[in-house]
């Protein structure tokens, strides 16, 4: 294969599995496929969106993940990283590291040098930190989560550092970006 499948169709056509038998066995809907062949995962809003309810619809849904199995083989893919496959962290230097920036955030006169700070807009924790250590390390340490979504599924810390606005974007019990935006007033 030249290149890596995007969708569930492509995957399928790539196995050679006709759709129509993955879709007939009725394990694929709710953001999974599971077939003896394969298993993938697709992106799909559970929030927003209707289940997939045709093959049609289930073959241009984008690929989240897969895995390929053959006998003893086992081949898989991911759209992004997965934090187990992240080179390790030393803890106690990222640490220092959130504090660095931290002081550096609390000391910029312009919005650049608060972002500068985190290297760019937005600074990505991979593998991400322990939302109470990213909250102790950024000066914060009883910064209380907010929820920005009715459904409660996004979640930050957000807070001010100097006059800059900063928002820790968490994902369960870690913290997986730093950004920091306009002055607070």
């Amino acid at each position: 294969m030249a290149d890596s499948p995007e969708t569930v169709g492509e995957l399928a056509a790539a196995l050679g599995v006709p759709l129509a038998d993955v879709v007939a066995g009725g394990m694929w809907d709710m953001g999974s496929v599971h077939h003896d062949r394969f298993a993938a995962t697709y992106e799909w809003d559970m929030y927003h969106e209707h289940p997939v309810a045709s093959e049609a619809q289930l073959a241009h849904r984008r690929l989240s993940s897969y895995q390929v199995r053959s006998g003893s083989f086992s081949l898989e893919w991911y759209a992004t990283e997965p934090d187990w496959a992240a080179p390790p962290v030393d803890p106690a230097e990222r640490f220092a590291q959130l504090q660095a920036i931290a002081a550096a955030i609390e000391r910029a006169t312009t919005i650049e040098e608060a972002q500068a700070a985190l290297g760019g807009t937005s600074l990505r924790l991979h593998p991400p930190m322990p939302v109470r250590d990213a909250a102790r390390a950024l000066g914060r340490p009883d910064a209380v989560p907010i929820a920005l979504d009715v459904h409660r599924s996004h979640w930050v810390l957000r807070f001010q550092l100097g006059r800059w606005r900063v928002e820790a974007t968490l994902d369960g019990d870690v913290v997986r970006s730093i950004s920091a935006g306009g002055p607070t007033s």
